[in-house]
């Protein structure tokens, strides 16, 4: 637990460089205040031990108390902002260079690589000791990093899979397929065959689809690799590139073609993106679409019942797609700065005690 505090309290150190300013102030003086703004969508943590389910607005919202009460340098505020899923856009990128600009957001790794090459994000390399860079695998440093910079401070990792609406697969007979409550559903490439069929025979809305699809650009498109591995093959060669142009690659690529002809996917998936997937699977408009523990949470609060299913493979034992969330800095363009050092010292004192 103090390892994952630790995190939380140095990216908000991390923060405070970059809105702050240094303090030479009588000790007697009342300390300048600060207002830091955190934004997050509603990401669940699942069964967190002492405390129960959770979601990481509510662990911020501690963490903030705690750092509040401790922290005497200088008078600082949080302001936590828990966003809709689907409300990225309005809410944290079209507020960058406003007043309303988040300082700090808690984010996968999806989209950080895009946004420090737009120049939005601090890197956080310098607050990275040694201690900490051994306490999180390389694989998530490098998962984390662009250009050789680490622009999301991993916290939390994430196993993507498929969310399936329960109702949907009831109406279609589908019951056999449906696993136990609270277990992850494993189908073969051939069992999703046979779902995808029996969906597609009960649905009579033509605006209503089985399964997603979507390449409008490159968001998602992990999901959309994982799908490539449904006949058997490997997305890689023994190199580590990206290799699809195998028997199996191709049979994937021919079996992605036909749930397009079939129309278990929605039309011209070449002019939708992501998201656009995302509201139809929150409308009740589509039967399958990505899931992970964020969307089950936000699904949760939305009032509807849907169970995991793993990727399709061969043999039914199913892939997932590992990321990880973790907490970003955005630059502000804010010319007030503190002392690192010394933010980072008083920390270390607190954790210590």
């Amino acid at each position: 637990m103090k390892k994952s505090l630790l995190c939380m309290f140095l990216i908000f150190a991390a923060c405070f460089s970059m809105t702050g300013c240094s303090s030479g102030k009588p000790a007697d003086e009342r300390p300048e205040s600060i207002t830091l703004r955190i934004a997050t969508p509603p990401i669940g943590l699942g069964s967190v031990p002492g405390v129960g389910e959770a979601e990481i607005s509510e662990m911020m919202e501690v963490a903030a108390e705690r750092f509040s009460a401790q922290y005497t340098a200088f008078d600082v505020n949080f302001e936590i902002n828990r966003y809709n899923y689907t409300d990225e856009k309005e809410q944290l990128l079209d507020k960058i260079g406003t007043e309303d600009a988040a300082d700090i957001f808690y984010a996968g790794s999806w989209n950080t690589s895009a946004w420090a090459e737009q120049g939005w994000l601090v890197p956080l390399d310098d607050i990275i000791d040694d201690g900490l860079r051994s306490d999180i695998s390389e694989t998530l440093w490098r998962q984390n990093s662009y250009k050789g910079h680490v622009y999301v401070l991993p916290y939390q990792q994430l196993h993507n899979t498929l969310a399936v609406n329960k109702k949907m697969m009831e109406e279609a007979g589908l019951e056999e397929f449906i696993p136990e409550q609270d277990t992850i559903a494993h189908w073969s490439t051939e069992d999703f065959n046979t779902v995808f069929a029996e969906l597609k025979e009960s649905i009579t809305d033509e605006t209503t689809y089985v399964f997603m699809m979507y390449a409008l650009n490159d968001q998602g498109d992990s999901h959309i690799m994982t799908l490539l591995q449904a006949m058997g093959g490997s997305l890689y060669d023994e190199n580590g590139n990206f290799a699809v142009n195998t028997p199996e690659g191709i049979a994937a690529l021919t079996w992605l073609k036909s749930l397009d002809e079939q129309g278990y996917v929605p039309e011209n998936a070449e002019n939708i993106e992501f998201v656009d997937v995302i509201n139809l699977f929150y409308n009740g408009q589509m039967a399958i679409c990505m899931s992970n523990l964020t969307n089950l949470w936000d699904y949760r609060d939305r009032g509807m019942e849907v169970f995991p299913v793993n990727f399709p493979s061969l043999d039914g034992r199913g892939y997932v797609v590992a990321t990880t969330n973790g907490f970003c800095v955005f630059d502000n363009g804010d010319t007030k700065k503190f002392r690192r050092q010394r933010i980072l010292s008083a920390i270390s004192i607190q954790m210590r005690n």
